[in-house]
């Protein structure tokens, strides 16, 4: 189990001005410190997710990552408030899942052009049609975040890209738009199953 008052405590270290220079956070309508802004937000993922692998794989696709976000605003931690969490920590370039594994399991928190760089492997199997919808999405949440790999982006990537969710499908090569949505999926998986380990292998 993480230890809670020590992850919480490396990054009131990591960043005292940050954390000094804040005015108390109302969450759940009570005003708390932004140290205890942080480790409750440690101890909402502990909560929302058994372990590591768990909060991994909840957060690796669009309908399963929802129902995780829906959980965290229970306890206080909406799609504000977990931005919040990244400006706090001047991460703003990372993702929430690189973000809470950091705070949480101490692992190394990856930017998103860092998975996406990494993603080149996966996207050299695609044919040209395939790769450049991936790429679109792919540049979309390096600029945007998570917050872009939505079930009603896909539907805009896809108006954008092609017109209509039938020539998605056609110019895809495929012949059912739930094959589409596996795509889509496949590469939220791909990328979130990345991390600093498996790739230093």
């Amino acid at each position: 189990a993480p230890h809670l008052s020590r992850q919480a405590g490396r990054i009131r270290r990591n960043h005292p001005r940050r954390t000094q220079g804040h005015r108390p956070i109302s969450v759940l309508d009570q005003r708390i410190s932004v140290s205890e802004f942080i480790q409750n937000f440690v101890e909402a993922v502990t909560k929302v997710a058994s372990g590591e692998q768990e909060l991994r794989e909840k957060w690796s696709t669009p309908d399963s990552r929802q129902e995780l976000l829906e959980a965290l605003k229970e306890y206080g931690y909406s799609p504000d408030r977990l931005k919040d969490v990244q400006k706090m920590l001047e991460r703003e370039d990372c993702d929430i899942l690189d973000i809470m594994l950091n705070l949480v399991y101490s692992e190394e928190a990856l930017t998103r052009a860092w998975r996406v760089k990494h993603m080149e492997s996966e996207l050299a199997k695609l044919n040209p049609a395939r790769r450049a919808f991936a790429e679109i999405v792919l540049q979309k949440y390096v600029t945007s975040g998570v917050w872009v790999l939505t079930r009603a982006t896909l539907h805009d990537y896809l108006k954008i890209k092609f017109g209509s969710i039938a020539e998605a499908t056609s110019e895809l090569g495929y012949t059912n738009p739930a094959d589409v949505i596996g795509l889509y999926d496949d590469l939220q998986r791909k990328l979130y199953d990345l991390s600093a380990e498996k790739v230093a292998v």
